[in-house]
């Protein structure tokens, strides 16, 4: 979310800069009423702008939980409580002397609709926190989100990653290892819902381009101190992950395993990294939970053997998506297209 809030930003801030250079050069010509014209362009982005990145902070969420009647929807009805669950979580992961900063922990004002609905819905119960430490090694620094959740959080070797044996395909030698590696987290702001005749793949691969140009030519990284509050649920996939879901506007609309759907529909889910700190916390919780999910992520395949005609000519680009048996870790790759049909599984579990 924070690279993509990085990005919108700095698109935001072009398109502001334009705005200034054709306001000046319209006075200029003594054309006032364009000038006119373009400055109300101005409001049009700077109030949205001022709206997204204007923040509550830690103590301000808990008073703002309290006085609209939200805490008790979460998860055992203390959000104090959970908070200090998760902290003994990260002491686990990254050991006993480990400090969550709270001043770091803010809310845009903007997510407050779309949170409160997700409560009050029953579509999400539970504030995930997805924390880095302050210092990565030199190692880790050169990890994407998804390689560093991997290693640190899962306590899984990057180095020893099986092959995606089972997908069909261009994909069937592709390993695990290269899935995490050019992972690119994204979510549906990430998306030009400009209509245009370029196929789904085409438009992905400009996403990661993009990303990648963002984060100076090479995937993005992990950050360095990353302190994340998101609302999710700890539901069954399979059972109970509610069929109807709060989407980034604050409205309910169906939940859908179409990655295509669910980017127009505006279905924000959890990130592969978002995914793993639930899962481990799960999994430290001893409990057990059946995963088959859509995540929130593109995969950049080109150039280790995906070039395909099976996607009109773009090479690379899939959803990611993850599968938990038995114990078993793997970060399975898919299409567009919907894996199941019936539309029980592959859903995706909200990230608001």
């Amino acid at each position: 979310m924070e690279q993509s809030r990085c990005q919108q930003l700095g698109e935001k801030m072009q398109a502001l800069g334009k705005l200034k250079r054709d306001f000046d050069a319209a006075l200029q010509a003594g054309k006032l009423d364009e000038a006119k014209e373009l400055e109300k362009g101005f409001a049009g982005i700077i109030k949205p702008l001022a709206e997204r990145f204007s923040y509550l902070d830690f103590n301000q969420i808990k008073h703002w939980l309290k006085v609209n009647k939200l805490e008790a929807k979460l998860e055992g009805g203390s959000f104090e409580a959970l908070m200090k669950s998760q902290v003994e979580f990260y002491r686990r992961v990254y050991g006993p002397g480990f400090k969550i900063d709270f001043s770091k922990i803010r809310i845009e004002k903007a997510r407050l609709k779309r949170i409160q609905k997700g409560l009050e819905t029953g579509c999400v119960s539970y504030p995930l926190l997805c924390v880095t430490p302050d210092k990565l090694s030199q190692e880790e620094q050169k990890m994407t989100e998804a390689q560093f959740a991997f290693w640190r959080i899962l306590n899984q070797p990057v180095d020893h990653l099986y092959p995606l044996t089972q997908m069909r395909g261009i994909f069937e030698n592709i390993t695990q290892q290269q899935v995490l590696a050019r992972c690119v987290s994204v979510d549906v702001n990430d998306f030009d819902e400009k209509p245009s005749r370029e196929q789904g793949m085409g438009k992905h691969l400009k996403i990661i381009d993009r990303k990648k140009e963002l984060a100076g030519g090479k995937y993005p990284t992990v950050s360095p101190g990353k302190v994340e509050l998101i609302f999710t649920d700890r539901q069954s996939v399979f059972e109970k992950v509610p069929r109807r879901v709060v989407n980034a506007e604050g409205v309910l609309v169906q939940n859908t395993n179409d990655f295509g759907k669910i980017i127009k529909r505006k279905i924000n889910g959890l990130t592969p990294a978002q995914w793993m700190v639930f899962y481990r916390q799960l999994d430290l919780e001893g409990r057990s939970i059946d995963l088959y999910e859509r995540l929130m992520a593109l995969v950049d395949v080109r150039g280790i053997g995906a070039e395909s005609e099976f996607f009109g000519g773009y090479v690379g680009m899939s959803v990611s998506r993850i599968e938990s048996m038995s114990g078993l870790i793997e970060f399975d790759l898919a299409s567009n297209e919907v894996t199941d049909t019936s539309g029980k599984y592959d859903l995706v579990r909200l990230a608001l």
